[in-house]
């Protein structure tokens, strides 16, 4: 569970820089 509510948190935290890190990294990559 403890693995599971990181991941929830992450993927959360992820939806609200999610363009802002996808962006950055398209262009990176």
């Amino acid at each position: 569970m403890c693995s599971s509510a990181i991941v929830e948190q992450f993927l959360v935290h992820w939806d609200l820089q999610s363009w802002t890190v996808c962006s950055t990294k398209c262009i990176m990559w």
